[in-house]
């Protein structure tokens, strides 16, 4: 197995078998179905307030629709993030909830980005910006 790689399989709400591939060095998670990518979930690693005195993990870039809008909210992101805490033991934070507000380095979520940041959220998962 490469190194800094982790290899799990989770099953989605649709019952389907997913694989997910956490890069540790580059802080990547990406998701397989039947080795096709469905997306990946980027996060960098920041020290800041929200976590006073401990590093946390930014979510900066997710996009899980590579293979259609049928992959899309059956919570292979929520378990994307799950794992990613796992292997890292970073918290998380998420981009600006509100979607009137841009993010402090200008970024703002997109798309289905607000409902998932904010689900995050409700789970305990991560905390707004």
């Amino acid at each position: 197995m490469e190194t800094g790689l982790k290899r799990s399989t989770i099953t989605d709400s649709k019952r389907r078998k997913i694989q997910l591939v956490v890069d540790e060095d580059e802080l990547i998670i990406e998701a397989f179905y039947k080795k096709q990518s469905i997306g990946s979930i980027s996060f960098s690693v920041r020290d800041h307030d929200y976590y006073p005195g401990q590093d946390y993990l930014k979510l900066t870039w997710c996009f899980l629709d590579k293979l259609g809008t049928d992959f899309v909210r059956c919570g292979i992101g929520t378990k994307m993030v799950k794992r990613m805490l796992n292997v890292t033991g970073h918290k998380i934070v998420v981009l600006n909830c509100d979607e009137s507000n841009k993010s402090s380095d200008g970024s703002y979520p997109t798309g289905n980005a607000l409902q998932f940041f904010n689900s995050l959220v409700r789970k305990k998962l991560g905390v707004c910006e």
